[in-house]
């Protein structure tokens, strides 16, 4: 499955052994980074939120990993070699599972009670060598205000104990930096937010991810987005409390994002409605010039500098290193170009 799902990676970087495992490792070791976190800090946040989805997850029937899943048992099954690393630091907890699932919806114009109030969608560029940093996704960001700005909602925190939230968590990894491109959290409270039911649980500011995500409801590769919307919609018509609900889904090599908002009908009537277009969206990261790749730079020089950025290396079940992507910036005269390349095992 992992190399079917590599068909929409860029060819040159597949060919070095990206994957979207591999992706989802180097989105952590970003978070690792910009949050200062050590192994163990990283392990006791890791254990945390997939105790957290399985939780959700095993009241749900109709997910994937319905069980609960303590984080003892996380730690445990590490010693057991059950939950063996996959791409470091991500250990096989920490991703999600190829599922199973039909989802469809029926969309007319006959009033209803729930309704589409906004939609948005938005590309990067397909390669992650170019994308300049991984500790965000600019592609969700775009999508979320684009759909904001379709629902006539400047601030989606004025929808705080209002707004269901189906986020998009294939890796661990991905929870925290969804939040804060969303715009449900600042960047301080991200590590804990999923972890603090007053800010995510059923009666919290936002709540998300109640099925168990990805992670724990399962990810049907194709579906998973209208599954989302199945959920959201069902969710709005069982729930008293919340009057939207947001579907959040990721395609492609983190580069291919859709935001959609259901509402209660009644209550998008109620509310104001004032038309504005986004502002201060994020500039997407620019390929490298036609020419400037890794052949032409060591063709042109003997000694080529470059400043390491992040790298992740594959294990099998054994525990033994397979191979590593390594992601490195290249300084031609006053600009910085970064590469990924694949090695040897245990960088």
């Amino acid at each position: 499955a992992t190399q079917i799902i590599a068909g929409v990676i860029d060819k040159e970087e597949a060919e070095y052994g990206l994957t979207m495992p591999a992706c989802g490792a180097l989105v952590a070791k970003a978070l690792m980074h910009n949050y200062k976190l050590d192994e163990t800090q990283w392990l006791d946040l890791a254990s945390r939120w997939a105790e957290r989805a399985h939780r959700f997850a095993a009241n749900r029937p109709e997910a994937h990993l319905n069980f609960a899943l303590p984080a003892a048992t996380y730690y445990d099954d590490i010693q057991t070699g059950r939950n063996w690393i996959f791409y470091d630091p991500l250990r096989l907890y920490d991703s999600c599972p190829q599922s199973d699932a039909v989802a469809a919806c029926i969309l007319t114009s006959e009033p209803q009670a729930v309704q589409v109030s906004g939609v948005g969608a938005a590309t990067d560029l397909p390669t992650i060598a170019d994308r300049g940093q991984l500790g965000s996704f600019p592609a969700t960001v775009i999508a979320a205000r684009y759909a904001y700005a379709m629902a006539c909602l400047p601030n989606i925190r004025d929808m705080a104990h209002k707004l269901y939230v189906n986020m998009h968590d294939p890796f661990s990894s991905f929870g925290p930096v969804n939040l804060i491109d969303l715009g449900l959290v600042d960047s301080e409270e991200a590590l804990e937010a999923l972890l603090d039911d007053e800010m995510t649980g059923p009666q919290g500011r936002f709540p998300t991810n109640l099925s168990g995500g990805l992670l724990a409801r399962g990810h049907p590769l194709g579906a998973t987005g209208m599954v989302q919307v199945a959920e959201n919609h069902r969710m709005l018509l069982d729930t008293r409390a919340y009057q939207m609900a947001l579907a959040h889904s990721i395609g492609g090599p983190i580069n291919n994002n859709v935001v959609t908002l259901l509402e209660k009908t009644d209550h998008f009537e109620q509310r104001d409605h004032w038309p504005f277009k986004p502002i201060g969206l994020p500039q997407l990261a620019q390929m490298k010039p036609k020419g400037m790749a890794l052949e032409t730079v060591f063709g042109e020089r003997d000694r080529v500098k470059a400043r390491f950025g992040f790298a992740t290396t594959r294990f099998n079940r054994s525990g033994e290193p397979l191979n590593s992507i390594v992601l490195l910036e290249h300084v031609n005269g006053h600009k910085g170009y970064e590469f990924l390349i694949g090695t040897g095992p245990g960088l």
